[in-house]
């Protein structure tokens, strides 16, 4: 496989992982769903880039 598709792989996996540890500790629920919007943000951009790299490897 692809390192640069490896890597965004590895990325989103870390984001989700991230996600998923998230509890409803009083921090967590003291910041409210803005901190959220980072985590939707950086997922779309996660899966983007992931998907930019397998269209460019499907291209070759």
């Amino acid at each position: 496989m692809n390192e640069q598709i490896k890597n965004a792989i590895n990325r989103l996996k870390q984001t989700v992982s991230e996600l998923e540890r998230m509890d409803s500790s009083y921090w967590n629920v003291s910041l409210g769903t803005s901190h959220l919007t980072a985590y939707a943000e950086q997922v779309v951009n996660d899966a983007k880039t992931l998907a930019s790299h397998l269209k460019a490897y499907g291209k070759k």
